[in-house]
């Protein structure tokens, strides 16, 4: 009896799993239907269908395709043609029912594939349910909401409130100074807002945006140059206290006003790489003085490059030798001088890729010869 019992419940068992082996692979056929059926569509249709997307107004694009019977194609399509084209789609999304069906599956499920949907279309119906998702304690949903939102079109109020919340978020500070390039606030309107951040979260995050937007403006071009003059004044305001912050934001601080290439910002550099004995300040200090005229730095650049610590010096030499003939002819000088062998080698790569390398030799040369006499 017992013998039958076991033998009945193995035919059972081996029956459910003939039935799931069957299931997955009927599964997987129609699987590999749709998706065959998905890309023919695309590739029958996507032509007239994106010309159609460009130049049919809202109204009657959603006559034309809201009924559909491949409705589901018809977004996918949509999506892909918004996402390789950039543009905002985002009305025809909204009145063919897309988006609040995106809306809906995301409240529903919390994937963060609808979040990426709402990324591409743009519709400034998704701002709330995005402005919300910024604080997920789950954070690729709250990173993908942050992205999505930086692509809707934002008033000035709705820019200071994604600000905020993206400060006050557990988004990665990397992360959310990507999301605040997108949006792009403008700087001159967010730099009084660096004296109100309270954490040097959020004094990090302007710090490095406000770097971000100034250093396109170092340039030959007269409109850019004169551009971050004007600007100049009012970031040393701003940014000058935060230079004896603790380092994380001292650094950008430091950055910013290097990049601003402002006689003042120059004072206050050169005062803190004297009185401030922290390697990571100084060899920052030294990095950021290129920026300056070299009449300004250099002598200053000649010693910061004999300091006892190589990162110090490294920083040096490379504020040298972004600086022209006279930063090259610097390191020809100082190569001659140095004591430190560890700067030996950082000395001969730099040398060894200038093509006039013989020409400063023999201006040396003759430079030596002069003294001499």
């Amino acid at each position: 009896m017992l013998s039958k019992f076991v033998f009945l419940n193995i035919w059972v068992l081996l029956g459910v799993n003939i039935f799931l082996i069957l299931f997955l692979i009927i599964y997987k056929m129609f699987g590999a239907i749709r998706e065959k059926r998905y890309t023919d569509f695309i590739q029958s249709t996507k032509e007239e269908f994106e010309f159609q997307m460009l130049n049919l107004n809202s109204d009657a694009f959603t006559r034309k395709y809201k009924q559909h019977r491949k409705r589901p194609m018809i977004f996918q399509l949509m999506l892909r043609i918004a996402d390789e084209k950039g543009y905002d789609f985002h009305q025809l999304f909204d009145q063919m029912g897309f988006t609040d069906e995106s809306i809906n599956h995301y409240l529903n499920s919390k994937e963060t594939q609808y979040l990426k949907e709402l990324s591409i279309i743009k519709s400034p119906k998704a701002y709330s349910l995005l402005l919300h998702e910024i604080q997920s304690p789950l954070s690729e949903n709250a990173f993908r909401a942050g992205y999505a939102i930086a692509g809707l079109k934002l008033t000035p109020v709705q820019q200071l409130e994604v600000f905020n919340t993206l400060i006050s978020s557990q988004i990665v500070i990397e992360k959310v100074i990507d999301i605040v390039n997108l949006i792009s606030p403008p700087i001159a309107e967010y730099l009084p807002i660096l004296d109100q951040q309270t954490t040097n979260r959020g004094r990090i995050i302007l710090l490095n945006y406000i770097h971000g937007k100034i250093s396109p403006l170092q340039s030959n071009y007269r409109y850019l140059q004169k551009k971050l003059a004007i600007l100049s004044h009012t970031i040393i305001q701003h940014v000058s206290p935060l230079l004896y912050f603790p380092e994380p934001v001292a650094l950008p601080a430091i950055k910013v006003l290097g990049c601003t290439g402002h006689s003042h910002a120059l004072l206050l550099l050169l005062n803190l790489y004297k009185h401030n004995p922290n390697t990571s300040i100084k060899a920052t200090i030294a990095q950021e003085l290129y920026h300056f005229s070299s009449h300004e730095v250099l002598n200053d650049l000649k010693e910061m490059a004999m300091d006892k610590n190589y990162w110090v010096r490294l920083s040096a030499y490379e504020s040298l030798s972004k600086m022209g003939n006279e930063g090259k002819q610097a390191i020809l000088e100082l190569s001659t001088t140095s004591y430190y062998p560890s700067t030996n080698y950082l000395i001969y790569e730099i040398l060894s890729e200038n093509d006039n390398l013989q020409e400063y030799i023999e201006n040396y040369k003759k430079e030596l010869e002069n003294n001499v006499r």
